[in-house]
Formats: C-alpha cells, sequence, structure tokens
C-alpha cells in the first residue's frame, strides 16, 4: 500500500473546503468567462490580421466617486496603418473596446424599440477631436457663398451607411435582469443590469473620452471610436408589441439604450436626453458580432483618414449633403470670411432620412433669396 502523499503547507485546504467546492464556486464566477471572451477576441482579431493592445481588469477611475475601479477587457485598435512619418494621416482613427462579461442562469430582458429612441446615428462614441460637428458651406454658385449648415461628425462620415453603425438589431430602450427573491416567481429588476453591466460600460467610456481629450500641443490627432460591449452567457429575451399583445423573442445582440440628462444650458432649444447606446451579445455570437464589427469600422475609419484635414478644422464644402464623406473637402482660405458668421442650421439624419433643423436660424432678409428646395420637399416647411 502506497504511503500518504505529504501535501505541501501551500496546499492544505480547511474548514471543510474540497477541490470539487473550488471548481465549482470558480464555474460560478464570471473568471472563466472573462478568459474565454479575451481569447475568443484575439483569435479573431488575428484572423482579421488586426492588431491590439489588449488588457483585462483594465482600470479607470469613476468620474462621480473618483474611485479606481475595473473593467472586464479593454482593448485598442489602430484603424489605419502607415508606412512612414511622411504618409501618415492628418487624423489617426482608434477603436477602442470596452467589455464586460456576465454570467446567469436566469435571462436577461429586453424591452425592444425598431429604431433608437435618439435623432440620427449616435453610435459609436467618438472622442479626440474638437469639433463634434462639422460646418459645412456649399460649393458652386447655386448657394450664396456665406450659406452654411452644420452636420454632426457621424454625419459627416456617413455612418448611417454602415449596416454596423446603423441599425444592424433591435434596440432596447430599457434592460433588466430576472431574479427570484423569497419565492419561486421571478421578478425583474433594472437596478441589478444598471450596476452590473451600464454602468461600468458607461463610466469607463467617460475615462476613456477623459485621456484621449485633444490637447492644443498634440503633434497628430487620434480620434477614438468607443465601442461598450456586454458579453452574457445567459439567456437573452426580448420583449416586443405585437398586434397590441406582448411577444417575446430570443435574440443574440440587443444595442441599449441609457438616456442622460442634459445638465448645462444652451442656446439650442434642446430639451431631450442625450442618448448612449451599448451593445449586449451572447457569449456564442461573439465571433459573428467581430465580424460585422470589425470590417465596418475599417470602413469609417478611411474616411475618417480621407477628410482628416476637415475634421481637424470643423469645416470644409460640400456639394452632396446626403453622402458628404464621399465630397467634402476643406474650405478654401478666400471663404474663411464667412467663418464669421453663423450656420443657417443643422442637418442632421432620422430615420426618414436628412432633414434640417433650424437653429440660430439666420434673420428673415438675409434668406429671402436663397432657394431651399434642395433641403425640403416644400420649401414652406421651413419657418
Amino acid at each position: 500500500m502506497d504511503a500518504p502523499r505529504n501535501k505541501k503547507p501551500f496546499a492544505e485546504l480547511f474548514a471543510g473546503v474540497t477541490g470539487a467546492d473550488i471548481q465549482e464556486a470558480i464555474q460560478k464566477s464570471g473568471y472563466p468567462l472573462q478568459a474565454s471572451v479575451a481569447d475568443a477576441l484575439r483569435t479573431k482579431l488575428a484572423e482579421h490580421d488586426q492588431q491590439a493592445a489588449i488588457q483585462e481588469e483594465w482600470a479607470f477611475v469613476d468620474p462621480e466617486t473618483q474611485q479606481a475601479r475595473s473593467i472586464d477587457i479593454f482593448a485598442d485598435l489602430p484603424m489605419y496603418k502607415f508606412e512612414t512619418e511622411a504618409n501618415r494621416p492628418k487624423v489617426l482613427p482608434y477603436l477602442t473596446l470596452l467589455m464586460e462579461c456576465k454570467q446567469s442562469e436566469l435571462p436577461y430582458v429586453f424591452f425592444l424599440r425598431g429604431d433608437s429612441p435618439g435623432a440620427g446615428s449616435v453610435f459609436p462614441e467618438i472622442s479626440g477631436i474638437q469639433n463634434e460637428s462639422i460646418r459645412v458651406f456649399s460649393k458652386g454658385d447655386e448657394y450664396p457663398p456665406e450659406f452654411s449648415y452644420e452636420m454632426s461628425i457621424h454625419d459627416v462620415l456617413g455612418a448611417y451607411d454602415l449596416d454596423f453603425l446603423d441599425s444592424p438589431t433591435f434596440y432596447a430602450i430599457s434592460a433588466a435582469k430576472a431574479v427570484r427573491r423569497g419565492g419561486s416567481k421571478l421578478e425583474l429588476t433594472g437596478e441589478d443590469a444598471y450596476r452590473a453591466i451600464t454602468l461600468p460600460l458607461l463610466k469607463a467610456a467617460d475615462h476613456v473620452r477623459l485621456l484621449s481629450a485633444p490637447k492644443i500641443s498634440d503633434d497628430a490627432t487620434l480620434l477614438r471610436f468607443i465601442v461598450c460591449v456586454a458579453v452574457v452567457k445567459a439567456p437573452m429575451i426580448g420583449s416586443f408589441l405585437h398586434d397590441g399583445k406582448s411577444r417575446l423573442l430570443s435574440l443574440p445582440w440587443v444595442r441599449s439604450s441609457r438616456l442622460e440628462p442634459i445638465t448645462e444650458t444652451s442656446k439650442k432649444a434642446r430639451l431631450t436626453s442625450i442618448v448612449r447606446h451599448y451593445d449586449i451579445i451572447h457569449e456564442s455570437f461573439l465571433p459573428a458580432y467581430l465580424d460585422r464589427l470589425i470590417p465596418d469600422m475599417r470602413e469609417i475609419s478611411k474616411r475618417v483618414v480621407n477628410i482628416g484635414e476637415v475634421i481637424v478644422d470643423g469645416y470644409g464644402m460640400a456639394g452632396d449633403a446626403d453622402e458628404t464623406y464621399m465630397d467634402i473637402e476643406p474650405l478654401p482660405s478666400d471663404r474663411h470670411q464667412h467663418l464669421k458668421g453663423r450656420p443657417f442650421g443643422a442637418i442632421r439624419r432620422g430615420s426618414g432620412g436628412l432633414g434640417m433643423q433650424i437653429e440660430n436660424a439666420w434673420p428673415e432678409d438675409e434668406i429671402a433669396h436663397i432657394d431651399f428646395g434642395e433641403y425640403c420637399d416644400d420649401p414652406e416647411d421651413v419657418d
């Protein structure tokens, strides 16, 4: 009979704890899922020949409490390659992925909508540039040289014609977690989902925005697209209204929304909340998700490089508002004098296409001679 093997002091277990107990506790925790997601991310990025700096347990500072916190996975992807400093673009695009991993035997429930609660495209978040909108002057002599309008950076870059960035899946106006409390019946709590997923993702995004804020001394502009993703190993159930009845739908991907209040006064008469988006996907869907994410982010990054000078300046000129990223170019110096005036308004893309919003409108005598037929089906609608 073999003599009992002496255990090392650091391998001894006490209080009735067994190796099986520890394994069970590990499997119930999120750590194996986090490791699996990080490995799947590295594998898929390698398939796409995409460089990335990946760090697990990435630390950030909570902007409200000033306490250090961490998010499960941080990945920073340079989206444009250049060989020498001579062909270094004016703006260098990056994709920053912030990922939180959660698992549960009980489902996450999403209250679905067909459209975003916000007007126009605001996904993904963008940081690192001075101007979140571009002032666009018209080419040619169809409009007076001082005529201009504002467009969001998302619309200028044509985010609306890239499936991943526009409306690739259902929007979730709210997310909840199913729990059992003191009985067998399920209850839904939005607080659990908010604290476990929404809060860490968006606070981490706020920290990225803070770190990547543009500085006057910077030699180059680094534009960052920030994509927040929760990867869950749990049932994903959507609830939507159809023919007056609540229906259930299982799905691997939703784009969830977080509405935040406006806290600063503005000259623009805006009362609607600020809309922020983040994606929630099932663990099994991660490879397919990345296969859709990477090509579209590369495409929009090419557009960033192509119009880098306009992005840095914050203004340019274009002939076609519907495909600005293909047409816009730097504003000639002989038209810089018109920057002193105000833009007529803003052109924004909603679910129905481009539309003019009149903000900071010109006085009537300044616009009486302008034909706005190109921008409105019925010019009389502009009042």
